[in-house]
């Protein structure tokens, strides 16, 4: 709570100064129309509320330095420290003591005296809680007082109970009037408070109020909020007059006197009629004249720089300070050197300071550690080079030194008191000295400080090297890179935790799978209540849980368990993955992170179990190998470990690569790339369900920068305007086709090239078909879905067969779907020989009916399709499940029981079931679909799914559209 107190702290301190610069700015704007001074608070409001902004050269906030610093025990403290955390920091610079800080003795007989930092937290807290307890019992109140309230017309209510109109509600907005209001006043009335609820004030008034609860100490947030609601009516105000003509003035001003609002409905919403300076508004209104078009772009010029200006911070001059903490368990890099920082120490560094250290290390208040960087001495044969780093050791003729190399990574000085043998050693000091290119590293550790199994923790994950793209995880995952601002640290036990500045947003833990359970796939959600995670272990979290297609297991999201329409303080989704003796789980904060960014870090986190005996058995291939190739007739090799999917396997060099997943038109491709040149890459793209024409067309079209030729093999081969080499070659069998596709400039075909095309060779599909290294379901889940996904690729012609008579509806016999890039078109034949259509195409929409050429009417889009099933339906395992396979003389029949449509809306089909059937070879031919099978007005329906081609399809669509142009 006292790190909350000082973040509101620091924000209060930057917004006190940002709301004397707004009433200086109001004050040259006292003529101008209030619509700006009203906007100048939204600075204000950013200010008080979020705690972190963008810099900029210039600010408005550069002669501003304050910022609240923790402290001993004893003392507090306020100086500039700007809020900068350590994680992945190429370069950091840290200002130690000269000396390590020796524990602070309390004298005998004296007790240390309280924390003021935790009292006054503790006190702000209590403040802030009373505010927003008062401001919501008002509120609940005032609902209940205005149950008995009429409506009106769409969303205005008339009460008997209340004196004046005003607005309720933030996200459905009702206005609610006294009754016996007379015909113009309720013109006004609405006229303004309809202004409002379109300008979105409701909202901007809670934040404010919310604002006002953090910051209820601070007696500049308090005028801010006042002078904030009447610029906000003024305006409001102003802009009636515009609206309804200078010459309701005089009416508006009498009802605003009779209407007057002593006091606010509820303390920030909902917003009053005649709330705030009465006196002061009927004045404005009278003074009021509409601006000049010169006047407004200038008011708009003054505002827009303010805002800016004291929207963003001072950025940091060259060569000053800037201190940044991290608390283990950590990840902590300067420049080249990186560690793994323990439980229980803190680092803290520096940004461009003057000197050479880098950072300390704490151990609660004292200093038990710390890195320093120098140049690299131009010889380090030998040790005379140690005494000429400028070390305060070396000062000390009273200290000896011990030193000793670390292979080529660099040397280890020690320093000690040089006492006769039993006297107690005041001085025992560790420099670990890494050699970074043209930088020297050094580490030390005050080992007289420092328990020695956080000095081994520490020491044993030092290293240098560049911070590589990907993370390597002691966890059966791999993570490429995440999005801006998040990065990867240690947790415990092995743990791997995702942030985003000091705030942790997700994580990856293993958890051994209990005793007794010999199936891990069987009742997931039963025994994973056994293993310890902590949100199964929370009585007051709900979860709901369902299939996932992360890692092959299973989601559950936990969310606190509150009444509907409750605030929700808990949410959090897993994805867990089973792999031999144990499930891990791969959890991300869903409170903390919008969608957007969510996915993306979905995106990054690929969960990779370790290749199990069977699995190598099978493949006849082995865990390890040495790839090798020769450049310029030289002959080099590498270690390389096997990369298996479930179809195929390859080898990848254990190092120099960087491995990353995604899609390519919704084929999926795994990507590695080369860390010294991205250029250089290897590609493979899964074209399951293509043969070897349509798989050549389709690379050739998704590669349009190319200019590609087939070679003997059946493989493509170019390059493009850049002379950038392409190479693809195809590896296809009865179950699969797939994509081995090479890139690298041409003047390094010779050296990267050689080594792309010794990866690619290694390229082999699995011994074993997929059908049999995949469960049932699975492998019928894969079969349709592919049918399914037919439907997106743009070039699809589906047809739709009556089966049965009680067809609802038009009682449609055959239905014909096209969809291409010009756009779509169905086609509905009636039992009774009618012909019914729908086109759209160019962002216009047709209707046609006819019995032979159809007649196009051009009319507004339908929300919701008029036709057959598919429109509404996505198959994905979340919403399907799986019933069973059936094989016959006609081929194989899947079935599905679909949960579906979507939708809560009165009438909504409750659910489909639907069978797939495969011919013997495995080609697609019919799917049936009963919909609304266990009720009377149940139909089937037989669809045929045709793919073909792109041009075709959008040369019908565009007939038809000229058709109906005319």
């Amino acid at each position: 709570m006292k790190e909350a107190f000082l973040q509101i702290l620091n924000m209060s301190l930057t917004g006190s100064a940002v709301i004397l610069l707004v009433l200086a700015a109001r004050l040259l704007l006292k003529r101008a129309p209030k619509i700006f001074s009203y906007a100048l608070w939204g600075v204000v409001l950013f200010r008080l509320l979020c705690p972190v902004s963008l810099s900029a050269s210039v600010s408005m906030l550069g002669w501003l330095k304050p910022e609240v610093q923790s402290a001993t025990p004893v003392t507090s403290t306020v100086s500039y420290l700007p809020n900068i955390s350590i994680q992945d920091r190429a370069e950091a610079v840290i200002l130690p003591q000269a000396a390590p800080v020796q524990p602070r003795e309390v004298p005998a007989g004296k007790t240390e005296a309280p924390d003021f930092l935790d009292i006054a937290s503790d006190v702000w807290l209590a403040g802030a809680a009373i505010m927003a307890l008062y401001s919501a019992a008002q509120y609940l109140r005032l609902h209940k007082k205005l149950a008995g309230a009429a409506l009106s017309r769409k969303g205005v209510y008339l009460a008997d109970c209340i004196d004046t109109p005003f607005v309720m509600g933030v996200l459905r907005p009702r206005i609610y009037l006294p009754s016996g209001l007379s015909g113009q006043e309720q013109e006004f009335i609405l006229a303004h408070e309809q202004r409002h609820i379109r300008r979105g004030d409701p909202l901007w008034k809670l934040l404010g109020y919310l604002a006002l609860c953090l910051h209820w100490f601070n007696p500049l947030a308090w005028a801010a909020f006042v002078l904030a609601s009447k610029d906000m009516e003024m305006s409001c105000d102003e802009a009636v007059i515009k609206q309804l003509g200078a010459q309701i003035r005089a009416d508006y001003s009498a009802a605003l006197l009779r209407l007057t609002a002593h006091q606010s409905p509820i303390a920030g919403m909902p917003l009053a009629f005649g709330e705030g300076d009465t006196k002061g508004r009927i004045v404005n209104m009278a003074r009021w004249k509409k601006p000049k078009t010169w006047v407004r772009i200038a008011c708009g010029v003054v505002c827009l720089g303010i805002l800016a200006a004291c929207g963003l911070n001072p950025r940091q001059a060259e060569g000053a300070e800037e201190v940044s903490r991290l608390s283990g368990p950590a990840s902590v890099r300067v420049g080249e050197l990186s560690f793994h920082l323990p439980a229980g120490l803190t680092y803290e560094g520096k940004e461009n300071a003057p000197n050479k250290d880098a950072g300390e290390i704490m151990g609660g208040s004292n200093v038990v550690g710390g890195v320093m960087t120098f140049p690299m001495p131009e010889d380090v044969s030998g040790w005379d080079w140690l005494q000429a780093l400028d070390l305060w050791e070396w000062e000390d003729a009273s200290l000896g030194y011990y030193a000793d190399s670390f292979g080529a990574e660099g040397v280890t000085l020690e320093f000690f008191s040089d006492v006769p043998e039993g006297v107690e050693r005041t001085v025992l000091r560790k420099h670990q000295l890494f050699f970074g290119g043209d930088m020297l590293y050094d580490l030390w550790l005050d080992e007289l400080l420092m328990e020695p199994s956080l000095q081994e923790e520490l020491l044993s994950t030092a290293k240098i090297g560049p911070e590589s793209e990907q993370t390597i995880s002691p966890l059966p995952y791999e993570i490429g890179t995440l999005p801006e601002g998040y990065s990867t640290l240690s947790g415990e036990n092995g743990d791997i935790l995702f942030t985003n500045g000091t705030s942790i947003v997700g994580g990856i833990t293993g958890y051994q799978i209990p005793e007794g359970v010999y199936d891990p796939n069987d009742d997931i959600f039963l025994w994973l209540e056994d293993v310890g995670i902590p949100d199964y272990e929370d009585s007051t979290l709900a979860f709901w849980g369902g299939i996932s297609d992360f890692g092959g297991g299973w989601t559950a999201t936990f969310a606190s368990d509150v009444p509907e329409g409750a605030d929700i303080t808990v949410k959090r989704t897993h994805h867990f993955s089973p792999s031999g003796s144990m499930v891990f789980d791969f959890w991300l904060d869903e409170l903390l992170l919008d969608t957007q960014t969510q996915f993306a870090l979905e995106d990054a986190v690929r969960f990779t179990p370790p290749v199990s005996e069977a699995e190598l058995e099978r493949t006849g291939r082995q865990l390890q190998t040495e790839l090798t190739f020769y450049i310029e007739g030289m002959e080099e090799t590498c270690p390389a470990t096997l990369h298996m999917e479930d179809d195929y396997s390859l080898y990848i060099p254990d190092e120099g690569w960087t491995h990353y997943i995604g899609n390519l038109d919704y084929q999926p491709l795994q990507r590695w790339e080369s860390q010294v040149n991205p250029e250089v890459a290897l590609q493979i793209i899964s074209l399951n369900g293509m043969t070897l024409s349509q798989a050549q067309h389709w690379v050739i079209e998704e590669m349009p920068d190319y200019t590609l030729i087939y070679d003997k093999q059946g493989g493509l081969g170019g390059t493009d305007a850049e002379n950038n080499m392409a190479d693809i070659r195809f590896c296809v069998s009865k179950d699969a086709v797939y994509g081995i596709c090479c890139f690298y400039p041409m003047e390094a075909a010779e050296g990267f090239g050689t080594r792309l095309y010794a990866i690619a060779d290694t390229f082999a599909l699995t011994t074993v078909p997929k059908s049999q290294t995949m469960t049932a379901e699975d492998y019928a889940f894969s079969q349709c879905f592919s049918v399914m996904d037919g439907l997106q690729d743009g070039s699809v012609h589906m047809q739709t067969v009556c089966e049965y008579d009680n067809t609802p509806g038009d009682n449609y016999t055959e239905d014909f779907y096209l969809d291409g890039e010009f756009g779509w078109m169905r086609i509905t034949k009636t039992a009774g020989g009618e012909t019914h259509a729908e086109l759209y195409a160019d962002d216009r929409y047709f209707t046609g009916a006819g019995n032979g050429e159809l007649a196009w009417t051009e009319t507004d889009a339908l929300s919701e399709w008029s036709g057959p099933w598919l429109g509404g339906f996505n198959f994905i395992k979340h919403y399907v499940t799986y019933i069973d396979t059936l094989s016959g003389d006609d081929g194989t029949w899947y079935m599905f029981r679909v949960d579906a449509p979507f939708t809560d809306e009165e009438g909504a089909v409750p659910n489909y079931f639907v069978e797939f059937l495969f011919d013997a070879d495995g080609n697609f031919v019919k799917v049936q679909i009963h919909v609304n099978s266990f009720q009377e007005d149940a139909f089937t329906l037989t669809e045929s799914i045709v793919t073909l081609d792109a041009d075709t399809v959008a040369g019908d669509i565009e007939r038809e559209y000229q058709h109906a142009m005319g």
